[in-house]
């Protein structure tokens, strides 16, 4: 009798490890409903098994019920709370129902109970972001990195969570680096890529794509923005004054316009001005335009002066239109013409530079804030927004 009692429960164990063996496998085939069907038989031999639940409620978020999911891993963490897989799953199935709220608790408890687990922090942070949390997912993915600095799934949604906060040179950084530790990941190149498209780096997004495309040759929505990159790359470098003849900047909007004159030639600089501003262009032998620049000689006079012949128009906070100010009108289009541009790109450059003096590059240019000794009279100095090309 005693040995009887003994091998009945091992009998039990062969069986559900069997079903879980057999049910695995279906699941690798991509048999859900079948998988399903063997995990519901483990689960009835074992009903207290953390484990069974566990997988069970894997299969049925992976198949789309995260409400049958959510019940089965509760059940699971109820049994173990120390559970961690079930916690995150558990977790996961909430972010599906969109219970962000119940999510973000599971996950606290689950980093209660292992402040050094990695994936939990992780998915804390993911949690937080689906809240617009993007400080306090941040510094969960932060707690992560200590304890995983290589895993490329965390510098990736690092790089979204940056984005959102608008450090978009911080999250291009948190792109390449996910990049960098995997260079197969096709949802990190492609995010990359669109990442620097938006800042004007066509050149570096069209590499990525490129990059993207020989690791996953059919993915249409890579060749697709590949070939909309090229065709954007190509319009501008022939649209904008940079690199064009210096006829070209005479006959421009903002030279007539704003009533700009030619002041002539002080060395290679092309001058032209009004009592309120001045544009120099640096050109070559053959009167290719290499460099703009742009300065108000009187900036008070022109923040408070209309930009009206510009036809420049600027929306304020409340979402009312208005005519920009000279100083406004004069830079956006600077922007616009110089880099061949839309009024919108040009727009946000401007407001870009203005809140920050940094140089940064665009579509093959730098832009950046320098100080010039003024070409047309002798000791002064100028300050101006400069384009260059690289």
């Amino acid at each position: 009798m005693e040995s009887t009692r003994r091998l009945a429960p091992c009998a039990t164990v062969l069986a559900v490890d069997d079903l879980r063996d057999r049910s695995l496998a279906l699941l690798e085939r991509g048999d859900l409903d079948a998988a399903i069907a063997l995990f519901e038989q483990r689960l009835a031999a074992a009903p207290d098994d953390a484990d069974a639940l566990v997988d069970l409620g894997l299969a049925l978020s992976s198949r789309g019920d995260a409400g049958a999911a959510e019940k089965r891993l509760a059940a699971a963490v109820d049994l173990d709370p120390d559970h961690l897989p079930a916690r995150r799953a558990l977790a996961a199935a909430l972010r599906a129902q969109g219970k962000l709220d119940a999510a973000v608790f599971q996950l606290l408890r689950a980093a209660a109970r292992s402040p050094a687990d990695a994936a939990t922090l992780r998915e804390l942070g993911a949690a937080f972001y689906d809240k617009g949390l993007y400080d306090k997912a941040l510094a969960a993915f932060e707690r992560a990195r200590a304890v995983a600095p290589s895993d490329p799934l965390l510098l990736y949604a690092m790089g979204l969570a940056l984005e959102a906060k608008k450090e978009h040179g911080a999250a291009i950084a948190a792109y390449r680096e996910s990049v960098r530790l995997d260079p197969a990941s096709v949802a990190s190149r492609h995010t990359l890529a669109d990442a620097l498209a938006s800042f004007g780096e066509h050149e570096l997004a069209i590499a990525e794509l490129e990059a993207l495309l020989r690791f996953d040759r059919t993915n249409e929505a890579a060749a697709g923005n590949l070939e909309v990159l090229r065709a954007a790359l190509g319009q501008m470098r022939t649209d904008r004054l940079l690199g064009r003849p210096v006829a070209q900047l005479r006959a421009s909007a903002l030279i007539q316009e704003a009533g700009f004159r030619d002041q002539g030639r002080v060395g290679d600089l092309v001058v032209l001005g009004t009592p309120y501003a001045e544009v120099y262009a640096a050109v070559s032998a053959d009167d290719a335009i290499l460099s703009l620049f742009l300065t108000l000689l009187d900036p008070r006079h022109a923040a408070k002066a209309s930009g009206k012949k510009l036809g420049v128009q600027v929306v304020d906070a409340d979402g009312t239109p208005r005519t920009a100010d000279l100083a406004t009108a004069l830079g956006i289009t600077f922007l616009r013409e110089g880099l061949g541009i839309s009024g919108t790109q040009a727009a946000q450059l401007w407001q870009r530079a203005a809140s920050d003096p940094s140089p940064f590059a665009y579509a093959g240019v730098t832009i950046a804030w320098t100080t010039l000794p003024r070409p047309n009279r002798s000791g002064n100095d100028v300050h101006g927004l400069d384009l260059r090309l690289l």
